[in-house]
C-alpha cells in the first residue's frame, strides 16, 4: 500500500495524539521527512518518512504494533505521532491502553 497519498492529505489538518488528545498539526510531507507542528508548545518537529514507512510496514505484515514498538523499533523521540498518521491509514484501526495499532484490510 501506498501510504503517502493518504498523509499527504492529513496536511494543514489538527490531529490529536491517541491516548491524551494532543494537537498538532501536519504541515508538510518533503521527500525526506514529515514536519509536524506541536500546538502546546507551538515548536516543529521533523519526523522522517522512512521510520513512519518501516512502522506501516511492520504494522501490514505484523497486523499489530504498539506504540511501545513504534518507539522501540522506529522512532525512539515520535511514537505518539507516528501511532495517530498510521491510525489514519484505510483498514487501521486503535486501541488505548495500552495503544495499539489494528491493521484490518
Amino acid at each position: 500500500m501506498n501510504i503517502w497519498p493518504v498523509i499527504e492529505n492529513l496536511v494543514g489538518k489538527t490531529l490529536t495524539t491517541l491516548a491524551q488528545d494532543k494537537p498538532f498539526e501536519i504541515l508538510k510531507v518533503s521527500n525526506n521527512e514529515v514536519v509536524i507542528l506541536i500546538h502546546s508548545t507551538n515548536k516543529e518537529r521533523k519526523i522522517q518518512k522512512k521510520n513512519i514507512e518501516n512502522a506501516a510496514k511492520y504494522l501490514f505484515s505484523h497486523r499489530t504494533l504498539t506504540r511501545k514498538q513504534i518507539r522501540k523499533l522506529f522512532s525512539e523521540p515520535n511514537p505518539a505521532y507516528i501511532a495517530v498518521i498510521l491510525s489514519k491509514l484505510p483498514g487501521v484501526i486503535y486501541e488505548n491502553r495500552p495503544i495499539t495499532l489494528i491493521y484490518r484490510n
